[in-house]
């Protein structure tokens, strides 16, 4: 009977962990620098819709989860001597409570602020010019903790090219992320060049300028079976909060009475009006 009970009770812890525990699929990419691996899990984007021109475009980007490790790849332009933008992916471990919105020192000691009201922001990867990165973990009170020393990161050629593999410990079955070609804040804005997939309120705006902090809306979405689709909530601008204000009419009725036509009526400061020469 003992043996009985001591079976049922193994059993019954491994159904459990099986049940409670997503199913990783192992060695979904490998972390070289290389995107052929990736296929058509990597997003293209436009190579001419950049803000900012040639030189701050986002060109690929991809997101993969395999229930132990988030990997992030990105293929982009960060040309000029000097370009102090960076490579930006946001990530969003549904069901773990991050922040739903973060203002934080990233590299090139630049203050960045976003916001994500359809779910929250839990890791930030941050990638400059000359490939040095960040990797920060988001807490709900938006602290951030550094953890790039856990992140594996490797850089390819031709246009730069980067892929990192992130370790979490959460029990998560999906993942979410949108990509950026970021830089600072100044103005009341926080500055974009690109972003994959498109937001639209940054669609809308002729210089990447988004009021503080900027809202993300749309994102690329992998579950822990390597499934990789795209989650669009927006298509159009938000209406602006500042609509013209209306027009005052009058009207006006030809009796030979002027008042109804208020101080648009003009009154000569020459009433003797002299040789004629005062008109209106």
């Amino acid at each position: 009977m003992k043996k009985l009970l001591l079976v049922l009770l193994v059993v019954s812890f491994l159904l459990y962990g099986c049940l409670r525990t997503p199913p990783v699929v192992k060695e979904m990419v490998s972390v070289d620098g290389n995107l052929s691996d990736w296929g058509e899990k990597v997003k293209s984007d436009p190579t001419d819709d950049s803000k900012w021109g040639a030189d701050n475009e986002l060109l690929k980007a991809g997101l993969l989860f395999d229930g132990e490790n988030v990997y992030i790849s990105g293929e982009y332009v960060l040309g000029g001597d000097g370009n102090q933008n960076v490579f930006l992916a946001l990530i969003d471990l549904v069901g773990v409570s991050g922040a739903q919105e973060v203002s934080y020192t990233g590299l090139n000691g630049a203050t960045r602020e976003f916001k994500n009201s359809q779910g929250d922001i839990d890791i930030i990867v941050e990638v400059a010019q000359n490939n040095s990165y960040k990797v920060w973990r988001v807490a709900q009170d938006g602290t951030l903790t550094e953890i790039t020393d856990q992140v594996s990161a490797q850089f390819g050629t031709g246009s730069t090219i980067v892929e990192l593999s992130i370790p979490i410990t959460e029990q998560v079955d999906q993942v979410k992320a949108v990509f950026a070609i970021s830089g600072g804040t100044g103005g009341g804005k926080q500055w974009i060049g690109d972003f994959y997939p498109n937001q639209p309120d940054h669609d809308a705006t002729s210089d990447g300028g988004l009021t503080q902090p900027a809202s993300v809306v749309n994102f690329v979405v992998c579950d822990s079976q390597g499934n990789v689709t795209e989650e669009i909530n927006q298509t159009e601008p938000t209406p602006s909060e500042e609509q013209p204000a209306p027009q005052p009419t009058a009207t006006i009725t030809v009796d030979g009475d002027l008042s109804d036509l208020g101080t648009p009526v003009a009154t000569s400061t020459n009433p003797g009006g002299g040789n004629g020469a005062d008109l209106y």
